[in-house]
């Protein structure tokens, strides 16, 4: 069964939409391959998250505690810990890949908005138990994309290429946004529209 321009792992008789190469390996189209590799350069923080600029940024511009920025920090990576098996088997079924991916980009450009407009402990909270479940989709959605563009034999070599693009992104990410938070002093929250900004992109791809 096709799902766009990705394969069903599950199957083994279908018939790739791509060209074969001689030597059996597949030949996945030109553009989808570049469009992944730009949706893991623009999604490279996902992972890892605005945490460092979060913390800072509760501390100098809200002056809030220690505890209250250890709560809105635990929220995102309890949730993320929590929705990673629903997640997965979520992916595992759906035949809407993409759209997923775009909707989770969609979500965590927004989470990054928000930490700068939300006032309260609670609704950071929240906006980040949000946001923790978003990159618990968005990170499996990576690998089965992949998988699906590139097949088994290749995955190896694609997942090499996928975190190459994700460090390059998480170089980019992070300079442009620790220089928007030095230029804006105090009031740090152009880093997280930087964010918002990066995210953009993946949302297209």
């Amino acid at each position: 069964m096709r799902n766009g321009n990705f394969l069903d792992p599950k199957r083994q008789d279908q018939e790739p939409p791509r060209s074969v190469d001689v030597s059996g390996w597949y030949l996945p189209k030109r553009r989808s391959l570049l469009a992944l590799d730009w949706v893991n350069f623009f999604l490279a923080d996902v992972e890892t998250g605005v945490g460092p600029f979060m913390a800072t940024y509760f501390v100098s511009a809200r002056h809030w505690n220690p505890a209250q920025v250890g709560l809105v920090l635990a929220a995102q990576k309890i949730a993320s810990v929590l929705a990673q098996i629903p997640a997965g088997s979520a992916i595992d079924r759906t035949k809407l890949k993409t759209w997923l991916m775009a909707g989770a980009a969609l979500v965590i450009g927004v989470g990054a908005l928000l930490i700068a407009v939300l006032k309260t402990v609670s609704l950071q909270i929240a906006n980040q138990i949000v946001v923790g479940i978003s990159t618990a989709v968005a990170t499996p959605l990576i690998a089965a994309i992949s998988l699906g563009i590139v097949g088994r034999q290749t995955l190896g070599r694609r997942i090499g290429r996928n975190e190459s693009f994700n460090h390059a992104g998480n170089l980019v990410t992070a300079s442009l946004a620790g220089y928007l938070g030095y230029a804006a002093g105090s009031n740090g929250s152009s880093t997280f529209a930087a964010r918002w900004v990066l995210h953009v992109p993946a949302q297209r791809y």
